[in-house]
C-alpha cells in the first residue's frame, strides 16, 4: 500500500507533464483494402478523393503502474483501464501523392486506479499526413507519414498529452497480386515522464503488417505495433517496449461505404498495450481505382472461360476467337464451353462464337484475377432480304399461300420455318442459298432456291400452276 500512495504522490507532482496512456493510433480509414489498419501504407491516389469514418473501441487495462517500495513485494495498480472510445476521421487526397486528414476521440467510459468512472471526456486531435515518395507498381513503395498531436484531452487522467506532440515514420510497401506487406519506422517528440516504472519520453515507433486480398471487396490484415522510449528506462520492471499484435478484417462496397473490425491483445508489458483491444466500425468516401493491382498486376496472367448459347441452352461445336490489340486466340468449343489462359490480367479481349454460317455472337471483357464466364448468346445473322412475288401463269397476283424453308442449319431462316405468306412479302434471311416450298389451295406446290447476297434485296417470282380439278364417276 505503501508503494501504492508513493506513486499517486509522484503522479500528481509529475501533472504538468502527464501524457496519452491509451496507446491508439490508427491510420486513415479510407476503405483501401489493400491498407493495413495501424500500418500506413504508400500508394498512389486521386486527387479530390475523400473519407469520413467512425469507429467504436475498447481497451482493457492500457496502463499499469508497479510501484516498488524499499520492502516489501512490488504493488501493480491498473491507473486506465476499461477505456471506451469513439473515434471520428475524416480525409482529403489533395494530389496523388498527398492525403491530409484528421482524428479525434471521444473517451465515453474509463476507470482510474480507485475504479471510479473518469466520465466522458474529448481526446487529443491528430492532424495526419502522407506523402508517397515512391509509388508502388508491383514492388515497392515508399513514403513519409508526418502527424502532430493537438493537447485537446485530459492529460490528468492519462487521456491525453500536457503538450503539443507529433513525430514522423517512414512507410514502405511491397504488393503482390493478392498480398500487401508494409512496415513503418520513425519517432513520437513529447514531453518527458518518469512516475515509478513508467518512463515516457521520445518513443520510437516501428510496426508491420501483411494483409491479403479475400475477393474484390474483403481483406484481412495482421499487424504488430511497437513503441520504446528513447530515453532508458528499460530496467524498471513492466517499462519494457509495449508490442501489440493486431488481427483485422474489412469490406468495401461500389457505393463507398466500407466497414471494419479488429482485435488486439499485448504480446510484451509495456504503458499503452492493452491486455486486450476490440475496435468495430466503417465510413463512406469516394475513392478512385488507382491501385495498379485491382485488375491484375503487370505480368501476371490469367484466364478468360467462355459459354456458348443458344435461345438460352448451351451449344455445342461453337468456334471461339478472342483479341486484344496486340494477340488473337481460336479454338473450337468442348462442348459449349473454352477457356483461353495466359492471357495479361487486366487486358481487354473482344470474344467471337460462330456457330455454322448464321449464327454469331460477341462479348467484351477484362481479364480479371477471379474471373467469370463471360456468357455470349448466338445471335441468327439474318443479312439479306427477299422480296416474294406470288403470281400465277397469267402473271395474276396470288394473295396468299403457305411457304415453308427447306432443311437448313438454325439462324439461318426466320422462325417459324413454316408461315403464311402474302404476295411482295418481304423477310430477311442468311447470305447463301435456301430452299422453300409453296402451296396454295387450288395450285401446285412449288419447289425452289434461292441465293441471297448481303445487304442486298433478292425479288423471288412464285409462278403457281392451277391443279385440274378431277371428276369422278359414283
Amino acid at each position: 500500500m505503501s508503494g501504492l500512495v508513493c506513486f499517486l504522490a509522484a503522479r500528481a507532482s509529475f501533472a504538468q507533464d502527464t501524457f496519452d496512456a491509451h496507446g491508439f493510433k490508427v491510420g486513415p480509414q479510407d476503405g483501401d483494402l489493400r491498407s493495413a489498419f495501424v500500418v500506413p501504407r504508400p500508394t498512389a491516389r486521386t486527387a479530390g478523393d475523400w473519407f469520413a469514418s467512425g469507429l467504436l473501441q475498447f481497451a482493457d487495462a492500457p496502463m499499469v503502474a508497479i510501484a516498488t517500495p524499499a520492502q516489501g513485494e512490488p504493488t501493480r495498480t491498473t491507473m486506465l483501464d476499461d477505456v471506451l472510445a469513439l473515434y471520428a476521421s475524416a480525409g482529403v487526397v489533395v494530389h496523388r501523392r498527398v492525403q491530409l486528414s484528421a482524428a479525434a476521440p471521444l473517451y465515453l467510459l474509463s476507470r482510474g486506479p480507485d475504479g471510479t468512472a473518469n466520465g466522458v471526456s474529448a481526446g487529443d486531435v491528430r492532424l495526419l499526413g502522407h506523402v508517397t515518395l515512391l509509388e508502388p507498381d508491383r514492388g515497392l513503395g515508399l513514403g513519409l507519414a508526418p502527424h502532430v498531436d493537438l493537447p485537446t484531452g485530459r492529460s490528468e487522467v492519462f487521456l491525453g498529452e500536457s503538450s503539443v506532440a507529433g513525430g514522423a515514420r517512414l512507410t514502405a510497401t511491397w504488393e503482390g497480386r493478392r498480398w500487401t506487406a508494409s512496415a513503418a519506422a520513425g519517432a513520437q517528440l513529447d514531453g518527458s515522464v518518469d512516475l515509478e516504472n513508467i518512463r515516457k519520453d521520445d518513443t520510437l515507433l516501428a510496426s508491420a503488417g501483411f494483409g491479403v486480398l479475400l475477393g474484390e471487396s474483403h481483406a484481412a490484415h495482421v499487424e504488430l505495433d511497437y513503441r520504446r522510449a528513447l530515453g532508458g528506462g528499460a530496467d524498471r520492471r513492466g517499462s519494457g517496449g509495449p508490442l501489440e499484435a493486431l488481427l483485422s478484417v474489412k469490406g468495401r462496397r461500389d457505393s463507398g461505404a466500407h466497414w471494419f473490425a479488429g482485435a488486439s491483445t499485448a504480446l510484451s508489458p509495456g504503458v499503452t498495450a492493452a491486455r486486450f483491444r476490440a475496435v468495430v466500425g466503417g465510413g463512406f468516401g469516394r475513392r478512385g481505382s488507382t491501385d495498379p493491382c485491382s485488375e491484375g498486376c503487370p505480368g501476371d496472367l490469367g484466364e478468360l472461360p467462355v459459354t456458348v448459347l443458344w435461345q438460352g441452352q448451351p451449344m455445342s461445336g461453337a468456334s471461339v476467337m478472342a483479341q486484344s490489340v496486340d494477340a488473337m486466340h481460336q479454338a473450337t468449343a468442348d462442348g459449349s464451353f473454352h477457356r483461353f489462359g495466359g492471357l495479361p490480367l487486366g487486358s481487354e479481349w473482344t470474344v467471337t462464337a460462330r456457330k455454322g454460317v448464321c449464327l454469331e455472337g460477341v462479348a467484351t471483357t477484362v481479364v480479371r484475377p477471379e474471373p467469370a464466364a463471360v456468357q455470349i448468346e448466338l445471335a441468327p445473322q439474318l443479312a439479306a432480304r427477299v422480296r416474294v412475288e406470288l403470281i400465277d401463269q397469267l402473271g395474276q397476283p396470288v394473295p396468299q399461300a403457305t411457304w415453308t424453308w427447306g432443311a437448313r442449319p438454325d439462324g439461318c431462316v426466320p422462325e417459324p420455318r413454316t408461315h403464311q405468306v402474302a404476295h411482295r412479302d418481304e423477310y430477311p434471311v442468311a447470305v447463301g442459298r435456301s430452299s422453300f416450298t409453296v402451296e396454295a389451295v387450288g395450285y401446285r406446290p412449288v419447289s425452289q432456291s434461292l441465293v441471297a447476297e448481303a445487304d442486298e434485296l433478292s425479288v423471288i417470282k412464285v409462278v403457281l400452276t392451277e391443279q385440274p380439278i378431277e371428276l369422278h364417276d359414283h
